[in-house]
């Protein structure tokens, strides 16, 4: 058998490959696409009939002889809309309907073919005979599907498209008209904006930007979505309405989140591109029917496409997901890494639904004391308590679950649901954090973590870990890890006075000085002629020493940066601070041994 079809046609101009390749398998009594690829000796695979895939060019290089034509040719002939398939710039990158979408009154024509631009998902209706192209049989409703008699008839039921009558339109809709339009650039960032706004009428609770290879299933009445999808690009009221009904929507379905707190993030309709198109009186485009414009009647009745939900879908950015809550997007995630809120994982990227972001608050606010934060003093916002948790080797999230585990009080001003506004008692919380401290002495400490434990750079914990011997494993080039046994013997012997000053606003030079003078010697670390290091013997006369100090220092030598200290850190009670009692830190030398004992 020679290695070639016997009947070779040509295909029409704009003929797309998928109707090219059905019409060699009619003509050869093939069933379809499978017995083509057999014939040239490939598996079947249907990425390779669809452009912008690494098997595309194969199947092309493949069959060209069986066509007796060179591959060049064919790819010409068939790469006629190559240009709008495919931009990875584009939020939809791919934008080929892979079923197929025909114009009834075309193929019941003579001599009629499969089009190429059927294919693009906003060509909805047929350029020549302006009626809306369909993927359904209007006879038995089946939807159509690539078969060898998809030109003359529905597969299905096996009705001719010669015998139906099809009205033609009087207009193109004004979407896919601006596409005849534009040209090169112009076009490509029309069809940026427009699949983006598409992306956002379809997913209208979607606060984020999202690109995606291809969607994996068009809506039914994609004509519809595109017309307001133009309305979105084109027109500010669009946009500004979209944004209000979905705060009223989030904001009636779900009881801990406001209308103020999503009014703090922005919709991704806010960042839709404002290309320069074409108006009425230049293209007559005033003769177009207003149903084209229209809004869809599932966005009239109900913004929601989840209409069998009971609530919006709502879905965040980490980012989003933040500013509702008052804490940043690494906070978050780490809350999500330790199950605390659910998220959902996206090319690397974390999610968040409004329903997660609801069910956090929910759980926070519950059996809150709601107060009136100006009347109340020594308290810390839940979003700040992260540094306190560093200072005890927990990290934000290790905080948050220590203060939920034990089911400490907190309280919030009654005019807010975030974490910002959310309160616990500062000596609640380091008393947590002082009674897990020996539980975070199991693993191999990060120096980063070291640091911030001990209120040192990384070089100094480097500096002080070489002096003092501790084990280490080494990362890479530039990290290592302390065995943990090692800074836990440290920290039961010694007191570093970067940690103590900065836990309790005293100057470390006074400090230091007064150390000193009263004839104690710091730890013989030494860089050069220079200490660098501010640390001492823990000793029953050291903590008399500190809580003297602290006295005096309270009493007589509170200076200007300190009070500032002070004021920064109640300035949402709008108070003075108040004078604290001196600390008996013989006490706490003690409870400490018991802790570690």
């Amino acid at each position: 058998m020679d290695n070639y079809f016997p009947v070779r046609p040509k295909p029409y101009n704009n003929e797309c490959l998928k109707g090219y390749l059905l019409r060699i398998a009619a003509l050869h009594g093939y069933s379809g696409f499978s017995d083509i690829f057999n014939v040239i000796g490939l598996k079947y695979n249907s990425d390779a009939l669809e452009q912008n895939t690494t098997n595309f060019d194969t199947f092309i290089e493949r069959i060209a002889p069986y066509l007796l034509e060179s591959k060049v040719s064919l790819l010409e002939k068939f790469s006629s809309i190559n240009l709008d398939i495919f931009d990875s710039d584009r939020c939809i990158k791919s934008i080929i309907r892979t079923k197929p979408n025909i114009c009834i009154a075309c193929l019941g024509e003579e001599h009629s073919y499969l089009n190429d631009s059927w294919r693009l998902a906003h060509v909805t209706h047929c350029l020549e005979h302006k009626t809306i192209l369909t993927s359904v049989c209007p006879q038995c409703s089946s939807c159509l599907f690539w078969h060898t008699d998809i030109k003359n008839g529905c597969p299905s039921c096996g009705t001719r498209w010669c015998s139906l009558t099809i009205e033609k339109g009087s207009t193109l809709p004004v979407y896919q008209l601006m596409v005849t339009k534009l040209t090169g650039d112009d076009r490509k960032l029309y069809l940026q904006g427009l699949y983006q706004a598409l992306l956002i009428a379809t997913r209208p609770y979607d606060f984020f930007n999202n690109n995606l290879n291809k969607v994996v299933a068009w809506p039914d009445n994609l004509h519809d979505y595109f017309s307001y999808a133009y309305n979105l690009l084109s027109k500010e009221e669009y946009r500004y309405k979209l944004v209000h009904q979905v705060n009223a929507e989030l904001s009636q379905a779900f009881d801990a989140i406001n209308i103020e707190s999503l009014q703090k993030i922005n919709h991704g309709v806010t960042n839709l591109p404002r290309p320069i198109l074409p108006y009425d009186d230049e293209h007559e485009f005033s003769n177009l029917s207003s149903t084209t414009v229209m809004l869809p009647k599932v966005f009239r009745s109900r913004m929601s496409l989840y209409l069998n939900s009971e609530k919006p879908n709502a879905m965040f950015s980490d980012k989003q997901a933040g500013d509702i809550l008052g804490i940043s997007a690494s906070q978050l995630n780490e809350l999500a890494r330790t199950k605390i809120i659910d998220s959902l994982s996206f090319s690397s990227q974390l999610y968040y639904s409004a329903a997660a972001v609801n069910k956090l608050l929910e759980d926070i606010m519950k059996d809150m004391t709601a107060v009136d934060a100006k009347k109340l003093s020594g308290l810390l916002s839940l979003s700040d308590v992260g540094k306190w948790g560093d200072k005890y080797l927990s990290s934000f999230a290790e905080t948050i679950e220590l203060i939920f585990t034990h089911k400490e009080y907190l309280f919030r001003d009654v005019k807010s649901n975030n974490f910002t506004n959310v309160y616990i008692h500062k000596n609640d919380l380091l008393r947590l954090l002082r009674e897990n401290l020996n539980n975070q002495f199991k693993a191999l400490l990060p120096a980063s973590k070291v640091a911030k434990f001990l209120c040192f750079r990384e070089h100094k914990v480097k500096l002080l870990g070489d002096a003092l011997k501790w084990r280490r494993i080494q990362i890479n080039n530039t990290q290592w890890r302390y065995e943990p046994e090692d800074v836990k013997t440290f920290y039961q012997n010694y007191l570093v006075l970067d940690k103590w000053c900065g836990e309790h606003n005293c100057s470390k030079p006074s400090l230091y000085s007064f150390l000193r003078a009263h004839n104690f010697e710091p730890l013989s670390v030494q860089s050069g002629d220079k200490w660098v290091f501010h640390i001492f013997k823990k000793s029953e006369n050291l903590f008399v020493a500190l809580n003297k100090f602290e006295a005096n220092w309270m009493k007589q030598r509170s200076p200007r940066n300190l009070l500032e200290n002070f004021n920064q850190d109640r300035s949402n009670f709008h108070h003075a601070p108040k004078k604290r009692k001196p600390i008996n830190y013989s006490l706490i030398n003690r409870q400490e041994s018991i802790l570690f004992s």
